[in-house]
Order: C-alpha cells, then structure tokens, then sequence
C-alpha cells in the first residue's frame, strides 16, 4: 500500500503528539511512587521533643467561697485548687475562662515542698461576674508539665452559683431626691494676681518719679573747628621738626600726607585716611574745584608722598620744601570751601546746645523735664557769694533761671 505525502504528514504529527503525552504520564508515576515511598522511609536526623499524655500521678483537690445561695453581681468569687504533684512538675493555670460570663481577676499561685520528691501547688484565681443570673462555670484544664517532657491534664469540676443585682427589688424605680449643694474649695489667685499687678505699677511709676525729678548734667562737647585751621596748625607743627635721618624722612612726608588727607575728606565727605589714592581720586572726579587746583594737581601730591611712604624713596630738601609748599597751597586754596561748612557746623551747634558756643564753657542741666542753661562764669560768681554768707563752706548746685 502506497502512502502519499500529504497523507503521511498528518498521520505522522498525531503519532508524535500521542508518544509524548504516554511519555509524560509514565514519568509522573514513576516520580511520584519512589518519592512516597522515600518519605515513608527515610529517617529523620534529629529527634523532636514528644510530650506524651499521661495519667496525673498525684491528688487535686478543689473548692470555692463564699458558698452563699445568691452573691451580689461584681463581688468576687475565690476559686481555690490545690495540686500534690512530683517535685520536678509545674502547673499551668489557663489564662482565659471558657466563658464569656466569667472574667479572671487575679491569680496567685504558691508552691511548698512536702518532701524530697512531691511538693503541694495551690492555685488561687479570683473571678467576678457582671450579670444576674444563675450561671454554671464550665471545668477547667490545668496542665501539669514534667521536665521529662511529659504532661498530664486535670480537669475541675463545674461551678454553679447564682448572682443577684445591686439594685434594690422594686417595681418601680425612682431618683432619690436630689443632696443639697456642697462646698467645695478651688484654688484662686484672683487676689495674688491684683496684688502682683498692683507691686509692678507702683515700682514702675515709683521708677518714673525717680526719673522725672532727678538732675541730669550732661556734658557738651567742644564747639566746631574749621577744617583749614586744624590742617594748617598739623602742617606747622610739621614744618617746626628738625629732620636728620630717613625715618624722619618718611614721617615727615606721612604726617603731610595725613594732614591733607584729612582736610580733604572733612570738606568733601569721604574717610580720608582710610582710602587709597586711587580711592581718594574717584571720590574728586565729580567735585568742583577752585581756580588755580585740579584733580591733577592733588593726584600727583598724593602720589609724591606715596613714593616716598611705600617705595623708600629718599627726598632732598628741596624735594621738602616743595611738597610742605604745595600743602599749604591746597588748603590755601580751598579754604572758602572749608569755611562755608565750618559756618554750617557752627549754626547746628548753637541750635542744638543754645548759649555762647564758641568758647566752650556752656553746661547744659536738665531738671524736672525742662532744660536749663548757665555759664561756667555765672556758676563761679554765685558760689562766691554764697561762700561769704555762709561760714561752713558747702558746694550747693546752682541753677540758672528756667526757660518758659
């Protein structure tokens, strides 16, 4: 018989999907049944601790109070059981009961020996319910646990016991009438914090008063000084020093250096002393200056005494002369400048201190709030005269008339 191809195709995918299925259902019994069987007998390495149950070798005893017909709800039940047990066992109390009903409150357990190899275990669990009612509590199991590893179990006996309410045993239930009211003491410290408030506003209106009436002196400072004379009297001291060795030199051309600094910086506004020279020269570029000084001019003085203050350079006395000359000439030159804010100064000064503010004897006292003026002279003058009227010579402070 002739088979063509396409009919030995199919015949030949079904043949092979059929083999493989048979092939893997002969494994899966093969791999299963060696596999029990193994587990069936394979030992294990290590031996589990077996607790056994075993009879309780020993006695129990059990019992209960109060053992009244009827006991109020809430009052406490003392359940009572005594165990006599081999020396090495312990007894394990349940923790819960097998009832809701019941509610353990306490759990005392003691243990004495009674010789070398038995010892007496009493067990005492105090128990409340909180429902009336006859009610039945159910056995308990108590494990006793050998140190063997074997346990026994012992089970009490059932409880029955009937709770009665705290109420009383009336139809009708009604409020008793209602107590008087009763005092009762809190803590106020209303009083302690009035008195608290009362002491701060005292002390602080006393601090006031202190403050009001008191007698400040207060020292005035020395009237203004025109900024060209200042610099003018630092150039002559200058000019009065003999100078016969470098450092001199250099001391010399710092002081000039300072001087003139200074003077700049009281009429221009700037920290002359604490700048540089470039510094000095970006604060003059928007200054006006006065004919016969430029930017220029002050530039290069303040670079001549650089050259000799940092670069040891060591000047003749023609070099001097110069330098000393082209100071003066600075301020010379600017001294309307510094005359026109001397006059400003010396304006707000005899606002603010009142008085004759040019010689520096104006003391300024203030009394009760109020400010008062007098001259060192008219002080000399009164103590004078109070000094031949009185023979004990005493130092009274002397005020001047109040200003209205």
């Amino acid at each position: 018989m002739r088979l063509s191809a396409r009919k030995i195709g199919p015949l030949f995918s079904v043949t092979f999907v059929v083999s493989v299925a048979a092939f893997s259902i002969a494994t899966a019994q093969t791999n299963s049944a060696p596999s029990s069987k193994q587990s069936q007998t394979t030992p294990t390495t290590e031996k589990p601790v077996v607790v056994e149950n075993v009879p309780f070798n020993g006695t129990f005893k059990q019992d209960h109070s109060p053992k009244a017909d009827s006991i109020k709800v809430s009052d406490p039940v003392q359940l009572n059981f005594s165990f006599t047990h081999s020396i090495d066992a312990e007894i394990i109390a349940p923790e819960i009961l097998p009832t809701k009903r019941w509610h353990i409150v306490d759990t005392q357990i003691q243990q004495k020996p009674l010789n070398g190899s038995e010892k007496e275990t009493l067990l005492s669990l105090t128990v409340t319910v909180n429902r009336p009612g006859a009610t039945t509590l159910p056995p308990l199991k108590f494990i006793v646990l050998d140190r063997s590893g074997s346990s026994s179990e012992v089970v009490s006996r059932p409880v029955s016991m009937k709770f009665v309410s705290t109420l009383p045993d009336t139809t009708e239930l009604t409020f008793k009438p209602p107590k008087p009211p009763v005092e009762i003491w809190v803590e106020d410290f209303t009083l302690a914090w009035i008195g608290g408030l009362a002491l701060i506003a005292g002390l602080f209106l006393a601090l006031y008063l202190f403050m009001r009436n008191r007698r400040i002196f207060v020292e005035i400072p020395k009237p203004p000084r025109a900024a060209h004379d200042i610099a003018l009297e630092k150039l002559a001291t200058v000019a009065g020093q003999e100078i016969s060795s470098d450092d001199e030199n250099m001391a010399f051309y710092v002081l000039i250096s300072e001087a003139i600094r200074d003077y700049m910086g009281s009429i221009w506004n700037f920290p002359g002393t604490e700048l540089t020279t470039t510094e000095i020269l970006k604060h003059l570029r928007e200054k006006t200056f006065p004919l016969g000084l430029s930017q220029d001019d002050i530039g290069e003085f303040l670079k001549e005494t650089d050259y000799v203050k940092f670069a040891g350079s060591k000047p003749n006395d023609e070099s001097k002369a110069r330098i000393l000359s082209r100071a003066f000439s600075v301020i010379e030159l600017t001294k309307a400048l510094s005359f026109s804010q001397y006059t400003h100064e010396l304006t707000q000064y005899r606002e603010r201190y009142g008085g004759d503010a040019t010689d520096g004897s104006v003391e300024k006292v203030v009394i009760d709030g109020q400010s008062k003026e007098q001259s060192k002279t008219s002080e000399i003058k009164k103590e004078a005269s109070s000094a031949e009227n009185d023979d004990s010579k005493k130092d009274p402070i002397i005020e001047g008339p109040e200003e209205t």
